[in-house]
């Protein structure tokens, strides 16, 4: 299972105020779900990453566990990222009103 969230902040270890025990850059986004979480961005990524990037997150199981991934490994640019956006947007559209579940989504991701 994969899902599509909006770079929000982007942490690397050689950069100025973050001092880090690892090599591994992480970024929070804010997910197609209104969640908010921090997340392993791929190492082929970490240097071409920004904020306001679309990125598909894998949220697959680990190998021998049943934790998600929970890690960035593409990243949605241009008219691929909108339409990626906005298939979520009308799925979640459609859901909340075809039943009486509530689920909040945000008319606009980022400003």
């Amino acid at each position: 299972m994969f899902h599509v969230g909006i770079v929000l902040e982007i942490f690397r270890p050689d950069e100025k105020n973050v001092f880090s025990g690892d090599n591994g850059v992480q970024a929070t986004c804010k997910m197609w779900d209104e969640k908010t979480i921090t997340l392993s961005v791929h190492s082929k990524l970490c240097d071409r990453l920004k904020k306001k990037d679309v990125v598909l997150v894998d949220y697959r199981p680990a190998s021998g566990s049943a934790a998600p991934r929970m890690k960035i490994i593409k990243i949605l640019e241009g008219k691929k990222g909108e339409q990626a956006l906005k298939n979520y947007d009308d799925f979640r559209e459609q859901a909340s009103s075809s039943s009486n579940i509530n689920v909040p989504f945000p008319k606009q991701h980022i400003s």
